[in-house]
């Protein structure tokens, strides 16, 4: 038999000082200040992948600058006391395994007069065996190789010369980053860019010189989409800049706020944060993901991996049973699966309810799946009307 392998993925506009209803101070528990003051002097690369794995608000002072990897978040969180990063300089990531997107989490203050970047990567002409990589939280340009190329990663991704659309949620959460682009003929597309979650207790400054970018990777007219950007804070200032382009989303959250000043990519207005801030979907929040491909059993935080670590392997030419779990989430919806061949476009097909309810249910596709890796998504929705 040949061995196939298969990754499971999971405005109102006004000038000068914005003073939004009573609310009270932003606070969230487990921001301990533990990963300690992050000050950026000169150019600087994060890598998320030295991150410990542990539960988001645990304490980090042992392993402090480094962030937590919570796998039940998909989040890479890290507790400051402050962040401070002069002008002239860049602050960039290297990807988690997960590409997990990124939160800090700030006991204090935010002060941003650099650029904070978690752009996905450009597209190239020639071989890309692994696709285009997006920012922390962003999914991956298609594939080009000798055995051909694939439609881009993420949500919805896309077949060949089709890059991006609007999709997620205006609150921004969960947090999630942009899809990757497809484009063909030997060009690969834009990685999809990078999400961001800075939440502090005292002040958000972005300075005139000061930029956070999450933008889509652009490559022979086809970009990717762009990424996610959420700041929240008792007061956000400054006159900087915000950039998600293209259909990308921000969101921004403070109870005094002279943030109309930015110069925002999409614009937006400002929230009042929540009491408490609501960082991650609740309990009984709708989910799906896929448990069993051909019987065998997937991890619960798989890596989406098109190599020989990936999260499952198969042996055999047909039809395979590829089983998907919903919880609070309708019956009478609709549940797809996405396949992604490494190699060859995409194609989605709808999942049938084999047992189960509202809480809890079951659904399958059954398909014979080709030789070679393939990256596998689901996705749950209601239709309008």
């Amino acid at each position: 038999m040949k061995s196939n392998s298969y990754s499971i993925l999971l405005g109102l506009l006004t000038l000068g000082l914005l003073d939004l209803p009573s609310q009270a101070q932003v606070s969230v528990a487990g921001s301990d200040g533990s990963d300690g003051v992050l000050v950026v002097t000169a150019n600087r690369v994060i890598n998320l992948g030295d991150a410990v794995v542990g539960a988001w608000d645990q304490n980090n002072a042992a392993n402090a600058g480094k962030g937590v990897y919570d796998a039940e978040k998909w989040a890479v969180v890290y507790k400051f006391d402050s962040i401070t990063i002069n002008e002239g300089v860049d602050l960039t990531f290297v990807n988690h395994s997960t590409r997990a997107p990124v939160v800090w989490l700030v006991k204090s203050n935010v002060t941003i007069n650099g650029r904070v970047n978690l752009d996905g990567k450009t597209g190239t002409f020639g071989a890309a065996p692994f696709g285009t990589e997006g920012g922390p939280g962003g999914f991956r340009g298609n594939v080009v190789g000798s055995g051909g190329e694939s439609s881009g990663f993420g949500p919805p991704g896309g077949p060949y010369w089709q890059h991006r659309s609007l999709y997620g949620n205006p609150h921004l959460i969960p947090l999630m980053g942009g899809s990757g682009a497809s484009t063909g003929f030997s060009y690969t597309g834009g990685g999809g860019g990078g999400a961001i979650l800075i939440l502090a207790e005292g002040k958000i400054t972005i300075g005139s010189s000061g930029s956070i970018v999450a933008r889509g990777g652009g490559n022979n007219s086809r970009d990717a989409a762009g990424g996610a950007i959420r700041l929240v804070a008792n007061e956000l200032v400054g006159t900087g800049s915000l950039n998600a382009g293209p259909e990308g989303r921000i969101r921004l959250e403070g109870n005094i706020s002279t943030q109309q000043r930015y110069i925002k990519t999409p614009d937006t207005q400002t929230y009042r944060p929540g009491n408490p801030v609501r960082i991650w979907p609740t309990a009984d929040a709708p989910t799906s993901r896929i448990i069993r491909v051909g019987g065998v059993s997937v991890t619960e935080d798989p890596k989406a991996r098109i190599d020989d670590d990936s999260d499952v392997r198969i042996e055999t030419q047909v039809a395979v049973d590829i089983d998907i779990e919903t919880r609070n989430f309708p019956t009478s919806g609709k549940v797809a699966l996405r396949i992604v061949p490494k190699f060859a476009p995409s194609a989605e097909y709808a999942a049938e309810l084999i047992s189960g309810d509202d809480r809890t249910a079951i659904w399958r596709v059954s398909r014979v799946l080709g030789t070679g890796f393939s990256v596998l998504q689901v996705r749950a929705y209601v239709p309008r009307g």
